[in-house]
């Protein structure tokens, strides 16, 4: 079931944003990286469902914030 394999990525996601916020940047990044490993091969998978598009593409801005 794709919806909870993409649990990990969302916490990923939740962790990296905590460590962006206390100035962590470094850290912050390598877990957004982490959720994107997980949020493309979810989206590679299921190239026609939209939210997985969409993950993919907010975990890229995600990065590029940082």
């Amino acid at each position: 079931d794709t919806d909870r394999q993409r649990q990990p990525a969302v916490d990923y996601d939740t962790i990296g944003y905590m460590l962006l916020v206390t100035g962590k940047s470094e850290e912050a990044l390598d877990t957004y990286r982490k959720a994107l490993a997980i949020t493309e091969k979810l989206a590679a998978a299921e190239p026609d469902t939209l939210s997985r598009q969409y993950d993919l593409s907010i975990i890229h801005n995600k990065i590029g914030d940082v």
